[in-house]
């Protein structure tokens, strides 16, 4: 009994010790891997269409935190919000809706600045969450369909 337990583990041993030195020869062939995938090119309509998404999210949390008379997080969220509208994306919006552009930049430099929550300001900043969401799904449809002629033209 003893002497099978002896063997057993000589054994074990044996194996532990050829798999580890099998690892430190083969060391080097470790840090040279190849990994092989694929390398995926940036969409810019599925870019802004995905800033277009955050900035709703961060607009539906602002009205939310004043509803809640939350001022320094909903403050938080009007910067995020409009640090995510850089120029390039601020200009495609202007393209489709000037004047959403102008909403969204005072009613996030309000924000921005304000001291506490009047109900004319959280109308205001409803209304742009409205008016927002309502171009979000027009933007959406209206890429939705040009990819879909693109892909019966193919």
């Amino acid at each position: 009994m003893i002497q099978d337990l002896y063997i057993k583990t000589k054994f074990l041993l044996l194996l532990l010790g050829i798999c580890l030195s099998t690892m430190l020869f083969n060391i080097n062939d470790f840090n040279n891997l190849l990994v092989y995938g694929h390398l995926f090119t940036p969409n810019e309509t599925a870019t802004f269409v995905g800033v277009l998404d955050q900035v709703q999210a961060e607009l539906e949390l602002v009205v939310t935190n004043l509803e809640n008379n939350n001022m320094s997080l909903a403050q938080s969220h009007a910067i995020k919000a409009s640090s995510l509208l850089t120029p390039k994306i601020m200009s495609e919006i202007t393209e489709d809706n000037p004047r959403l552009t102008d909403d969204l930049r005072r009613v996030l430099s309000q924000l921005k600045n304000m001291s506490s929550p009047s109900e004319s300001q959280l109308k205001s900043v409803s209304q742009l969450v409205n008016g927002f969401n309502f171009f979000l799904i027009f933007r959406l449809l209206f890429v939705l369909r040009q990819k879909m002629m693109q892909d019966s033209d193919l």
